[in-house]
């Protein structure tokens, strides 16, 4: 599909070569397609046909990301923000920027720029902020608004999976499988979720539990080699188990019937 757009661009740029929107166009694909030095010059020529373009300043971020130069990132998004006040990637991206760095007070300074409303109804804006307060060592504050939040959305379902996965870190393992049976199975989230509550079971001694989890990933996932491997360990261990109760029910059995004793042989002597 990106191939069909660039295609379709490029012969496009041959009639209209001056459009900064194909060249916006060419860049975004670029970048999807890995080619990030291509996207930068396609961007950049359309920053130079169309200077007052916010949207040009991100996208030209987002590739300066990408090639690993957060400096001229952080320049390019400020001037996306300064051209359009009302834009919430900027800040979102410099947010990001901020918590990748562990610069954890500058990221909760930029949404001081926010209302609590407009963080409140932005999903993407929201998560970032409650990772933010998390990082900060808010945690009441941030399971209280995770437990409130319904897991219909990208970015909420996003932050329920990363809720169980902090519980199953700190061994807090029945809270993290309460978090990940939150996760419905149209979620992208749902595969990760399933494999990390399919641990958590095992690591309880729920083995039969945990290999229902890996037999219903295999159902949709058939080729997952990490629930392949999951499912083999709990089978294994599983089998163990059962040939350990089976030595047990006939050591049990043995020790329950009655000492004979010994023949004597009378002639013996």
């Amino acid at each position: 599909m990106c191939y069909q757009v660039i295609i379709f661009a490029l012969k496009a740029e041959n009639k209209l070569p001056y459009s900064p929107e194909l060249r916006s166009v060419l860049a975004s694909n670029y970048l999807k397609l890995e080619k990030p030095s291509l996207a930068r010059t396609s961007i950049d020529n359309a920053k130079k046909l169309q200077p007052a373009n916010a949207n040009f300043y991100l996208l030209s971020g987002e590739i300066a990301l990408v090639e690993g130069d957060t400096s001229r990132a952080v320049e390019e998004f400020n001037k996306a923000i300064q051209m359009d006040k009302k834009l919430i990637s900027g800040p979102l991206k410099l947010i990001q920027i901020s918590l990748d760095q562990g610069r954890v007070d500058e990221a909760l300074n930029y949404f001081e720029q926010f209302p609590q409303s407009t963080i409140s109804d932005n999903d993407e804006l929201n998560y970032l902020y409650l990772k933010t307060k998390l990082a900060a060592g808010e945690e009441e504050f941030y399971f209280t608004e995770v437990d409130s939040i319904g897991n219909t959305s990208k970015y909420n379902t996003l932050l329920i999976k990363e809720a169980g996965d902090w519980m199953k870190e700190r061994r807090r393992y029945l809270a993290s499988i309460d978090y990940y049976n939150r996760i419905p199975e149209k979620s992208e989230q749902w595969l990760p979720a399933s494999l990390s509550k399919a641990e958590s079971l095992g690591i309880l001694g729920r083995s039969r539990e945990a290999l229902d989890v890996y037999n219903n990933i295999l159902e949709r996932f058939s080729d997952n080699e990490e629930a392949i491997a999951g499912k083999e360990a709990i089978e294994e261990k599983i089998a163990l188990y059962l040939r350990w109760k089976q030595r047990q029910r006939k050591n049990d059995s043995l020790s329950s019937q009655p000492l004979k004793p010994k023949s004597l042989d009378l002639n013996n002597k």
